[in-house]
Protein backbone atom coordinates (compact mmCIF):
# COMPACT_ATOMS: atom_id res chain seq x y z
CA UNK A 1 0.00 0.00 0.00
CA UNK A 2 1.26 3.33 -1.18
CA UNK A 3 1.57 5.97 2.07
CA UNK A 4 -1.04 8.30 0.09
CA UNK A 5 -3.44 5.14 0.26
CA UNK A 6 -2.54 4.56 3.75
CA UNK A 7 -3.34 7.91 4.54
CA UNK A 8 -6.67 7.48 2.88
CA UNK A 9 -7.75 4.22 4.75
CA UNK A 10 -6.65 6.07 8.34
CA UNK A 11 -8.49 8.99 8.02
CA UNK A 12 -11.76 7.26 6.36
CA UNK A 13 -11.18 4.18 9.04
CA UNK A 14 -10.53 6.95 11.95
CA UNK A 15 -13.70 8.87 11.31
CA UNK A 16 -16.06 5.82 10.49
CA UNK A 17 -15.16 4.08 13.86
CA UNK A 18 -15.72 7.37 15.95
CA UNK A 19 -18.56 8.53 14.22
CA UNK A 20 -17.22 11.48 12.95
CA UNK A 21 -16.48 13.79 9.77
CA UNK A 22 -13.57 12.35 7.36
CA UNK A 23 -10.42 14.85 7.24
CA UNK A 24 -8.07 14.62 5.03
CA UNK A 25 -5.21 16.44 6.42
CA UNK A 26 -2.63 13.81 6.19
CA UNK A 27 -3.42 13.65 2.70
CA UNK A 28 -2.93 17.47 1.71
CA UNK A 29 0.02 16.98 3.40
CA UNK A 30 1.21 13.79 1.74
CA UNK A 31 -0.18 15.91 -1.68
CA UNK A 32 2.18 19.14 -1.32
CA UNK A 33 4.80 16.67 -0.41
CA UNK A 34 4.58 15.40 -3.83
CA UNK A 35 2.86 11.79 -3.21
CA UNK A 36 1.34 11.10 -6.77
CA UNK A 37 -2.26 10.98 -6.73
CA UNK A 38 -2.37 8.09 -9.76
CA UNK A 39 0.14 5.59 -8.32
CA UNK A 40 -1.94 2.07 -7.13
CA UNK A 41 -1.55 -0.12 -4.70
CA UNK A 42 0.07 -3.92 -5.01
CA UNK A 43 -4.10 -4.71 -5.82
CA UNK A 44 -4.47 -1.74 -8.40
CA UNK A 45 -6.42 0.34 -6.96
CA UNK A 46 -5.98 4.05 -7.19
CA UNK A 47 -5.97 6.99 -4.09
CA UNK A 48 -9.05 8.06 -5.99
CA UNK A 49 -10.76 3.99 -6.12
CA UNK A 50 -9.82 4.07 -2.57
CA UNK A 51 -11.34 7.62 -1.77
CA UNK A 52 -14.93 6.33 -3.94
CA UNK A 53 -14.81 3.19 -1.52
CA UNK A 54 -14.79 4.44 1.51
CA UNK A 55 -17.31 7.44 -0.07
CA UNK A 56 -14.95 10.03 1.17
CA UNK A 57 -16.38 13.21 -0.91
CA UNK A 58 -13.44 15.34 0.46
CA UNK A 59 -10.68 13.26 -0.11
CA UNK A 60 -11.97 12.63 -3.46
CA UNK A 61 -12.30 16.82 -3.96
CA UNK A 62 -8.97 17.10 -3.10
CA UNK A 63 -7.31 14.28 -5.37
CA UNK A 64 -9.08 15.69 -8.20
CA UNK A 65 -6.98 19.00 -7.95
CA UNK A 66 -4.08 16.80 -7.95
CA UNK A 67 -4.60 14.56 -10.98
CA UNK A 68 -3.23 15.96 -14.11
Amino acid sequence: MTLLAHAIDYESDVAIQAGRDMGVTLIAVLLCYGASPQKATLEGKTPLELADEYQHSMAKRLLMRFIH
